[in-house]
C-alpha cells in the first residue's frame, strides 16, 4: 500500500512540473495530492484490520460422549468483517458435507454445528474456519467418543472333544472401542488362572482362548467379557468332553411310616457327554415303580408319595450314554402301620389361666388292640408341640393313659399348644427294634391368659387430659371412667386393640380415673369339657389419680422468733396445708442469701420442708425465709434466731 502510494506521488510530481512556471502552485499541488493519498491509505488500512475475523468459542473445545448421544461446537463473533467472512468446517482435515449426513446440523450462520446420535467414527478433530478478503481465522475442537466393546465369536460356541485333544474360542471385535476394555475370561463362573506354562493360554490382544491335553474337568461354560467406560460385551461358549457317567457312590437305606413319603435322590460327580439316560427299578424290574412314584425332571431324583407297606424294596437308579454307565441301589423299608387310638377322639378345648391341670380330663389314650405287648419296651406317652410330656411303660398289662401333667399346679398360657399319643412299641419280637407311631387324632388346647391391666398413663395439662390404659388378655373390652362410676369413654378392644385412651380436650374433673378391662372369651368347663361358659366375670382394674393445679400454702408448726444461745441448735418446720399441682420447689435464704445445705451445722430434710441448724454461731443469727413456688403460685413463711447475749 505504501509503495503504490510513492507510486502516485511520483506521478503528481510530474504533472506539477509540466505546469506553468509558477513554483508556489506546484508545491500547493504536490501537498494537496500528498495528503489525498495519505487519506486514503488510512481509510484503507482500516478497512483491511475490519476485514479480519475476531471469532472465539462458545462451547468447550475438548468434549467427550457416548455413542447414540449428541455433541454442539459453536463460536462467535467479536465484529462483523467487511467482506462478510466464508465458513469452512472440516472434520480430521476433511470438509464436512450435512447435505449426506442428516445427522450433521449446521446454524442459520454456520457457527455452529451439531451431531446427534454419534457414532464411533464422529471421534477427532473439528476446525471452523473463517476467511475474510484472504485474513483467515480458526479454532479447532477435539472430540472423543466412549465405545463400548461389541465382539462376534469367529469359532463355534459349542464344541465337543474327547480327553487329551485341544479346544480353541476366540472372538473379533466389532469396530475399536474406546478406552480400551478390560477383557477376562471365565470357566463356569469363576476367573481362568492362565500361567506361561500351563494347559490354558490366551492370544497377545486376549481374544482367543486355546486349551490343550483337555481332561474331564474342562468341561463346562467358557465365557469373555469385555468392558471399559461405555459399556460391556460378552460371548459363552460350551466345551463338552466326551465322557461316561459317574454317580456319587454313597447309598441310602430309608425307613418309613405308611402313609408318609420317601426321597431318593443321586448326584452326577462329573459331567457326562453325551447326555444320559436315567432309568429307575424296584427288585431290578422296570416299569414296576409304586404309583405313588414321581421322578424329577433331570431324573436324578425318585420321590414316593403315600406309602404302602407293599412299597418296601430295593431302588436302583441306572444312567447311561454311549461312553459307558453306572448305577446305585438303594433301600426302603416301611414300618407297620400301628397307631394309638384316643378314647374321644381328640378335639379342640379352651380352658382359662388358673385352672388346676389335674382337674381336667381331656383324653385318654390306647394302644392298638390287636398288638401284643412286650412290656420292657412297649409304651404310650403325650407329646405336646413334639416334646415329650408324660411317658407311660406298661407295667402288668395296664393298656390306657390319660392326657395328664407331670406335674400339679394351674394351667398357664404356656400350656397351650398340640397334643398326641405316641406308640412305641416292637411289631417284630426277632429283630426287637423299637418303632414309634403317633396317634392320628389330636387334642388342641388353648388356655386364655387373664385379662390384667400393666399399666395405666395420665398426659395432663390445665385444659386437656389424656389418659391411657395398657392391658393384656384376648377378646377383651376397655374401659377409662371415673372412680364415683361416671363413664366418659370406652373402646372395644375385640378388634385387636389392647390399649385405650379418653381424651378430654376443654377443661376436666380432677380425681381418681379407673382402667377396666373385661373378657368375653369362652372357655369349656373343668367339669365337663363339652360345656362352655365366659371365662372371666370380673374386670381386672388399675386407676390413676389426676390431681387439680393449685398454688401452694403453708402453715407453721415451730416458734416463728427463737432466743438462742451460742452452740445450741434451732429447728425449723413448715406443713404444706393443701396439695399443690405441679409439684413446687422449695428455697431456704438468711438474711436473702441462699443457704449452703453442702455447709456443716445444716440439715435439711428430704421434702425441703425441715430446715435444722446445729452448734450455732454468731454468724447464723438473723432471718430465715423459706419460699415454696410452682406456676400456679408461691408461698412463704419467716423465722429469726435472736439473743442478745450473742452480740
Amino acid at each position: 500500500m505504501v509503495n503504490h502510494a510513492r507510486d502516485l506521488l511520483a506521478a503528481a510530481k510530474s504533472v506539477a512540473g509540466n505546469l506553468p512556471a509558477n513554483a508556489a502552485m506546484a508545491s500547493a499541488f504536490e501537498k494537496c495530492v500528498l495528503f489525498s493519498l495519505l487519506t486514503a491509505v488510512v481509510f484503507h488500512t482500516a478497512g483491511a484490520q475490519n476485514a479480519t475475523p475476531n471469532v472465539h468459542s462458545l462451547s468447550e473445545v475438548v468434549q467427550q460422549r457416548g455413542r447414540g448421544e449428541r455433541v454442539q461446537f459453536s463460536v462467535s463473533l467479536h465484529d462483523t468483517p467487511d467482506p462478510p467472512a466464508q465458513i469452512v468446517w472440516t472434520h480430521n482435515g476433511l470438509p464436512i458435507n450435512t447435505t449426506s449426513d442428516d445427522r450433521l446440523l449446521l446454524s442459520d450462520d454456520n457457527l455452529s454445528l451439531n451431531i446427534s446420535s454419534l457414532v464411533l467414527l464422529d471421534g477427532g478433530q473439528y476446525e471452523i474456519t473463517l476467511n475474510s478478503s484472504g485474513e483467515m481465522e480458526s479454532i479447532t475442537f477435539n472430540l472423543t467418543v466412549i465405545a463400548a466393546p461389541e465382539v462376534q465369536e469367529t469359532s463355534p460356541l459349542t464344541l465337543a472333544q474327547r480327553v487329551s485333544d485341544s479346544a480353541q474360542f476366540s472372538v473379533s471385535l466389532l469396530g475399536t472401542p474406546d478406552p480400551p476394555p478390560e477383557i477376562v475370561w471365565t470357566h463356569n463362573g469363576l476367573p481362568i488362572n492362565i500361567t506361561s506354562a500351563g494347559r490354558l493360554q490366551v492370544s497377545s490382544d486376549r481374544l482367543s482362548l486355546n486349551i490343550s491335553s483337555l481332561v474331564e474337568s474342562d468341561a463346562g461354560e467358557y465365557k469373555i467379557g469385555l468392558n471399559n467406560t461405555g459399556g460391556s460385551d460378552n460371548v459363552t461358549f460350551r466345551l463338552n468332553i466326551f465322557a461316561p457317567p459317574k454317580l456319587q457312590p454313597a447309598k441310602l437305606s430309608l425307613h418309613r411310616r405308611v402313609g408318609e413319603s420317601a426321597l431318593f435322590s443321586a448326584r452326577l460327580i462329573n459331567t457326562p457327554y453325551p447326555p444320559v439316560t436315567v432309568v429307575w427299578t424296584r427288585w431290578e424290574i422296570p416299569n414296576r415303580l409304586p404309583s405313588g412314584a414321581h421322578i424329577s425332571s433331570d431324573g436324578l431324583a425318585l420321590n414316593i408319595s403315600n406309602l404302602t407297606y407293599q412299597d418296601t424294596g430295593q431302588y436302583r437308579i441306572t444312567v447311561k450314554n454311549t461312553e459307558g454307565e453306572d448305577s446305585r441301589r438303594d433301600y426302603l423299608r416301611i414300618w407297620m402301620p400301628f397307631r394309638p387310638t384316643l378314647a374321644n377322639g381328640g378335639g379342640a378345648f379352651t380352658y382359662r389361666e388358673g385352672i388346676e391341670r389335674n382337674s381336667i380330663r381331656l383324653e385318654t389314650c390306647s394302644p392298638p388292640a390287636s398288638v401284643p405287648l412286650f412290656s420292657e419296651v412297649d409304651s404310650l406317652r403325650w407329646e405336646r408341640n413334639h416334646v415329650n410330656l408324660i411317658v407311660h411303660t406298661f407295667v402288668n398289662e395296664s393298656r390306657t393313659l390319660p392326657l395328664t401333667w407331670p406335674r400339679g399346679g394351674a394351667l398357664a398360657p404356656s400350656d397351650t399348644g398340640t397334643y398326641i399319643c405316641v406308640w412305641t412299641c416292637v411289631p417284630d419280637p426277632w429283630q426287637r427294634t423299637a418303632r414309634s407311631m403317633p396317634s392320628l387324632d389330636q387334642v388342641r388346647l388353648h388356655v386364655v391368659p387373664e385379662p390384667r391391666v400393666i399399666k395405666i398413663t395420665k398426659n395432663q395439662t390445665k385444659t386437656s387430659l389424656n389418659v391411657t390404659c395398657y392391658v393384656s388378655g384376648e377378646d377383651v373390652v376397655i374401659h377409662i371412667l371415673r372412680v364415683r362410676g361416671e363413664f366418659y369413654d370406652e373402646t372395644n378392644g375385640r378388634t385387636g386393640s389392647l390399649r385405650a385412651t379418653y381424651t378430654q380436650a376443654n377443661g376436666y374433673a380432677s380425681g381418681a380415673y379407673r382402667c377396666a378391662v373385661e373378657s368375653f372369651t369362652f372357655c369349656n368347663t373343668a367339669s365337663n369339657r363339652n360345656t362352655v361358659e365366659r371365662c372371666y366375670l370380673l374386670p381386672a382394674l388399675a386407676d390413676i389419680e389426676v390431681p387439680q393445679y393449685a398454688a401452694p400454702t403453708v402453715d407453721t408448726f415451730s416458734t416463728l422468733h427463737t432466743d438462742k444461745e451460742p452452740g445450741d441448735n434451732a429447728t425449723f418446720h413448715i406443713t404444706l396445708t393443701r396439695t399443690p399441682y405441679p409439684q413446687p420447689t422449695v428455697e431456704w435464704t438468711h438474711n436473702g442469701y441462699p443457704i449452703n445445705v453442702t455447709s456443716g451445722g445444716v440439715i435439711l430434710s428430704n421434702d425441703g420442708l425441715s430446715l435444722k441448724l446445729t452448734d450455732l454461731k454468731l454468724a447464723d443469727m438473723g432471718f430465715y425465709t423459706v419460699s415454696v413456688t410452682n406456676e400456679e403460685g408461691s408461698a412463704n413463711a419467716t423465722f429469726s434466731i435472736y439473743n442478745p447475749g450473742m452480740l
